[in-house]
């Protein structure tokens, strides 16, 4: 018993010595803002960098002009490489004010945050959005 007890404190350090997994309410908050031109797969990508293990959540906070609660847009997140963005996870009904990727696993690494219309945006929005990473 002692023993089992004695590796799982073992573990618990090993963890903490690397940085362990960064608690969500800790993470790093990131705005991006843009505008994205009218048109179906017009879109916006930004890169950052993840630095320990944890989970990612994207949020569209603002757009303007304001849109119906019922237009969607596409929001999602991926590998940064050579200067394109290779999707990961997608939320193609994306809407303002509430999470579009949320509690998603990462590790250290290079990642990009994207926004595309679907084709429902009649005017350009000005947009923000923000990025709760480790």
């Amino acid at each position: 018993m002692y023993r089992h007890a004695a590796v799982a404190f073992l573990i618990a350090v090993s963890l903490a010595a690397c940085g362990g997994v960064t608690d969500p309410s800790q993470n790093t908050q990131t705005p991006f803002s843009g505008t994205l031109n009218p048109g179906v797969g017009n879109s916006n990508f930004f890169g950052f960098s993840v630095s320990k293990s944890g989970e990612l959540s994207i949020t569209v906070t603002t757009m303007t002009p304001v849109i119906p609660t019922s237009t969607y847009f596409e929001v999602g997140f991926g590998n940064s490489i050579s200067g394109s963005c290779q999707p990961l996870q997608v939320n193609q009904t994306a809407i303002v004010g509430a999470a579009a990727i949320s509690g998603y696993p990462v590790t250290p690494g290079a990642y990009c945050a994207f926004i595309v219309d679907e084709g429902f945006f009649t005017k350009a929005e000005t947009y923000t959005m923000v990025v709760s990473h480790p």
